[in-house]
């Protein structure tokens, strides 16, 4: 059995377009795509699980009735025993996982639990023939002791089966080939569609062999199935894949080595953990904090020096990670406790209920429990199929709604699911009354079971939601080495609601019992009181609901961002009267018009000084409010215009301001600067006006120097820009510098494709800055961030045509460049040459960190994600430099769309100053022609949840690696040039 990588010639290797990256065959081979893996090898694994499910649920579903039965145990007794077993072996796959994904692997693991399978069912068949032969009333002890010994052997099987069986099914579909992404997105929904068909079968046809026929043929069928399960799951071994993993340490005792070290830590304070984090380049970060004691496990014990000795930043968060999962785990323990009822308490009422069909014809009440399988097998393709697009439409999920909204839906389903059956019990025992049949406990109640109907339905329709929302959050949250441990912790569910259930039944069955009193699980269920026990249980399911809603499903571990919203009320809002040329304000504003200076404002006459003289007097004016009249067009030539002024300047403009045409008309005084701004406090610049910088010359002329950015916010505080139009500036259209607390909303800034460094809004050396519902589309960067500029926060921004959303660059000559808390959040980017982009010079010095992308969608955009540490705008290449501007805690959250190149992900950074804890969570990133890949130099950080192309290559110990082709040749100094990017 060789399922390690092995070293193949060319001649064998399959063709590299044909070949799957990151997996291998059986016999440690390259696999190629079309003869392996996907639905073909899926559909083994999928059959093999369908006979597991008959054959564990043809025990458990009517064990309940053989422990009552031929065991002759008590309700009580019996409920506890079953709920204790299942318990058990939910909790198994604790065990099984940890084996798998440590040691034996998956695949192994499989035939391992098989094997037990068929021993432990055939020592449970054998212990029910011992029943049959014997005569005696009490069955025999050695029946009893071989009877559990089975049990529990079949217990340890399904621990090893289940958790391995549908994490080795996921691992057939390539997360990074559209198709195969596509089909693995519905594998949950049709696998757990496939084992309650078998279930379905199991509860028709199983449980009336038991009642009606023979318990050892009933315990037999599902021995001789798990033999053939076992044939057909070994027929498949040539079709599967099988996942190699980039790190070769154990992924448990990765994880389990974080908590010892912190433990061993334990005394380290936090001033030593902060000065250890700095001294490896870690900046601070709310994930940071949050669970900081395994932050310790970063210190090396006693002032040890060794790099094992302490854990690396990717290992915490994934400690982190597992712990995160916590309260989804234990707020999900109520469902569980509710979900082991279907099988025990359930099957009970329907023993005392009307079960005939015909007047010959009796249905087993462990049988009705098939309704719950039946409503899932019809209602997943309903959801699957019609739900899922009707939501994905609306919400613009992929899946529709998020887990966690699917795994709440279900829960609120269970909870009505109780209140029904508390209902239906409550009628029962009204009807027992009725007929005068309280104290005839074997007497058949007359009322139909089919009464039971709606709780069962009910209850299949929550776990379509609930079971397959647990099933893909707990795969879908952690590492894919340890996905078998996922799985397995989302089957602790519901081994430690059993062991909850079995504990509640015990003390309620105390507590309410006693002499001369009947308890709510009497022998005698028609003076029992299930109904307040079910009522008990929905109430409990209320709080649940509430928590599993408060439990924020993103992990942000990067939410320093300043929240600017407070700049809101700083301002006041401010209507004109009708007329534009009135000279006197509405309440205590004072109206400064510029037609009062003398503008004419027919595009032609030089207004330049009647602005100069407006600007002089409004801003000399308390509370005025400069005009810029409607349907005029003022030439004005490059100004500046200073402060301080009086108080809460308003600058309205409605009208259109045109630079001068023709270079030759420029004031040579002032180059680079068109209309400017400066030491303002509280201004705001408002209107529906344009402000036209006649570029189209300027764009032509051979020489570029001294080009004028249009309109400039420059050394000033609590300024507010809303609702202007920026359009066909000389180069960049609209620059705040050296500025704190700056709000753009609603702005619009245009220019031609083609024209050159027309940047759309432009940031340097500034703080607390604000652009929100912003269209953008220009012949450079829609928005670009460069040195000195912090907390800046983006929302609803549209990007088209353009150079995307740029930090950088920075660097250039050696230079120091500074950036950091940037956040954007929705936004939408068309046709645009990048994306989220981060450029750096080589030979800098500095950091750009603490960013944050949100919420981004883009379309036929050539380099959607990208962060270049090589980037260099110069005709000639870029000289090699070792230093760097460092590049670290940048995220990338909710990012869709399509990529014109192949490379939709690239890290091009640097050798000695890496990109460090960068990190992606649901990312999906398509080509319309073609695959897409992730590129990686020297970066590391994480990635969770759903991402494609896949990202791998982030906590891989290869310096320069591109997922889903194959790697990149080492970096020399020949082929250094490839990560030298120019301007595009």
């Amino acid at each position: 059995m060789a399922l390690g990588a092995a070293a193949i010639s060319d001649a064998e290797a399959p063709l590299l377009d044909d070949t799957v990256e990151g997996s291998i065959d059986f016999k440690g081979r390259p696999v190629s795509r079309s003869k392996s893996g996907g639905w073909k090898s899926a559909s083994f694994i999928i059959g093999v699980e369908v006979a597991e499910r008959f054959a564990y649920y043809g025990i458990s579903s009517n064990l309940i009735s053989y422990l009552t039965g031929p065991l002759g145990q008590s309700t009580a007794t019996a409920a506890e025993n079953v709920n204790v077993w299942s318990g058990t072996a939910s909790l198994l796959p604790l065990l099984g996982g940890f084996l798998a994904d440590s040691f034996l692997g998956r695949y192994r693991m499989i035939i391992v639990a098989s094997v037990l399978y068929i021993l432990g069912l055939g020592c449970l068949s054998l212990s029910a023939l011992i029943y049959s032969f014997d005569s005696s009333d009490s069955p025999p002890q050695l029946q009893i002791v071989l009877f559990f010994f089975s049990l529990y052997i079949v217990a340890l099987a399904q621990g090893g089966h289940k958790p391995c069986v549908q994490a080795f099914g996921a691992d057939q579909f390539d997360e990074q080939h559209p198709e195969e992404c596509k089909a693995k997105s519905s594998f949950f929904n049709w696998w757990y569609f496939s084992f309650c068909a078998g279930v379905m079968v199991t509860l028709a046809v199983l449980n009336y062999i038991q009642d009606n026929l023979s318990w050892g043929l009933g315990f037999g069928i599902p021995c001789i199935v798990m033999c053939l399960a076992l044939i057909v799951f070994l027929l498949g071994t040539n079709a599967y894949r099988f996942r190699l993993h980039s790190d070769e340490r154990n992924p448990f005792l990765r994880i389990s080595r974080v908590f010892v070290r912190a433990a061993r830590n334990w005394q380290t304070t936090t001033s030593v953990i902060s000065m250890e984090a700095e001294n490896q380049g870690i900046l601070p970060y709310e994930g940071f904090q949050q669970y900081k004691f395994l932050n310790k496990a970063l210190v090396a014990p006693n002032g040890s020096k060794q790099v094992g000795e302490v854990c690396s930043i990717t290992d915490i968060e994934e400690a982190k990670a597992f712990l995160r999962l916590v309260p989804i785990w234990a707020t999900c323990l109520v469902y569980a406790l509710v979900f082991s009822q279907s099988s025990t308490l359930f099957t009970k009422q329907g023993v005392t209920m009307d079960r005939y069909i015909t007047p010959t014809f009796q249905i087993p009440a462990a049988t009705l429990q098939s309704v719950i399988s039946l409503s899932i097998v019809i209602f997943i393709p309903v959801y699957d199929r019609i739900l899922v697009p009707i939501a994905r439409a609306i919400s613009g999920k992929p899946s529709g709604i998020s887990m966690l909204q699917r795994i709440g839906t279900g829960i609120f389903l269970s909870s009505l699911s109780m209140v029904i059956a508390a209902l239906v019990e409550r009628k029962r025992l009204q009807t027992a009354i009725q007929y005068g049949l309280v104290d005839m406990p074997k007497a058949t109640v007359p009322m139909s079971v089919w009464w039971l109907t709606p709780q069962y339905l009910l209850f299949g329709v929550s776990d379509v939601f609930t079971m397959v929302g647990l099933q893909e959050f707990f795969y879908d949250q952690v590492p894919s080495e340890l996905r078998s441990i996922g799985l397995a912790l989302y089957l602790s569910i519901f081994g430690i609601g059993s062991f909850i259930s079995s504990f509640l039944i015990s003390v309620i069955e105390k507590a309410t019992g006693g002499p001369g009193r009947d308890s709510w699980f009497s022998n005698n269920l028609n003076r029992a009181h299930l109904d307040y026990f079910y009522w008990l249980l929905a109430g409990l399911m209320v709080p649940l609901r509430s928590a599993d809603e408060a439990y924020p499903e993103r992990l942000d571990i990067l939410s320093t961002i300043e929240d600017l919203d407070k700049q809101e009320g700083d301002y006041d809002e401010f209507e004109l009267l009708d007329s534009p040329y009135c000279e006197s304000g509405r309440g205590n504003k004072v109206l400064v018009n510029v037609d009062a200076f003398g503008a004419v404002g027919d595009g032609v006459s030089d207004d330049t000084q009647a602005f100069v003289n407006a600007w002089k007097e409004a801003c000399s004016t308390p509370k005025s409010v400069l005009l810029v009249p409607e349907e005029r067009r003022y030439l004005v030539n490059a100004t500046r215009f200073k402060g301080p002024c009086a108080d809460k300047i308003v600058v309205q403009i409605d009208g259109t301001i045109v630079a001068p045409d023709d270079p030759k008309n420029w004031d040579p005084k002032n180059p680079r600067v068109w209309l400017g701004f400066y030491n303002l406090s509280r201004a705001v610049f408002q209107g529906n006006g344009v402000i036209d910088g006649s570029g189209s010359k300027w764009w032509a002329a051979s020489c570029k120097r001294n080009k004028s950015n249009a309109l400039t916010i420059g050394s000033s505080s609590a300024v507010r820009v809303k609702g202007l139009t920026i359009q066909n500036s000389q180069q960049m259209n609209f620059v705040i510098t050296r500025s704190d607390s700056v709000r753009v909303t609603g702005v619009k800034v245009s220019a031609p494709e083609d024209s050159p460094n027309t940047d759309g809004i432009h940031i340097t050396e500034s703080t607390n800055v604000v652009l929100q519902n912003c269209k953008i589309g220009t012949g450079d960067d829609c928005i670009s961030i460069v040195n000195g500029s912090s907390t800046i926060k983006m929302n609803n921004i549209y990007c088209g045509p353009g150079h995307g959303i740029s930090i950088g660059s920075l660097g250039k000559n050696n230079s120091t460049g500074i950036v950091e808390m940037i956040e954007l959040d929705t936004a939408f980017l068309r046709g645009t040459t990048n994306g989220l982009r981060i450029k750096t010079w080589q030979g800098g010095s500095g950091y750009v960190r603490s960013v944050r992308y949100q919420n981004v969608r883009m379309e036929d955009v050539s380099n959607p994600i990208i962060i270049d540490q090589f980037y260099c705008d110069s005709p000639k290449n870029c000289k090699n430099q070792t230093s760097a501007v460092a590049i670290s805690q940048i995220m990338y959250l909710n990012i869709s769309g399509t990529s014109r190149t192949q490379k939709a992900i690239k890290f091009a950074c640097s050798d000695t100053v890496p990109c460090t804890d960068i990190i992606l969570n649901n990312v999906d990133l398509q080509s319309k022609n073609g695959t897409v890949e992730t590129y990686c130099n020297s970066a590391s950080g994480f990635y969770f949840g759903y991402v494609h192309p896949s990202a791998e290559c982030l906590s891989s110990s290869d310096k320069d690696m591109t997922i889903s082709q194959e790697k990149e040749a080492e970096v020399t100094e020949s082929s250094r040039e490839y990560l030298v990017h120019t301007e595009l």
